[in-house]
């Protein structure tokens, strides 16, 4: 009974291990020349301006570049306290 467990093993790991046709080698190597390429084309995520910023600084660089909330006519709020006297 060991004997057979064991030639029945060897066949499952001989399928899944063993020699493959050519065909499907060279599908496999396609597929991972294609995806190592594909990885080594992709561009940082932090970069600007061919420089590598760190994500702060990626932060601080967008909101610079988006147009302000508010016109640069209109001024800046501001409280003022005023004092007033009771007529007596």
């Amino acid at each position: 009974m060991h004997g057979e467990v064991t030639k029945v093993q060897r066949t499952i790991l001989g399928r899944i291990v063993g020699p493959r046709p050519p065909l499907v080698t060279a599908l496999y190597l396609l597929a991972f020349t294609a995806l190592a390429l594909a990885t080594s084309c992709s561009q940082k995520l932090n970069q600007h301006n061919g420089r590598y910023y760190s994500a702060r600084d990626m932060a601080r660089l967008k909101r610079g570049e988006r147009a302000p909330s508010r016109p640069a006519t209109r001024p800046a709020l501001t409280k003022t306290k005023v004092k007033t006297t009771a007529p007596s």
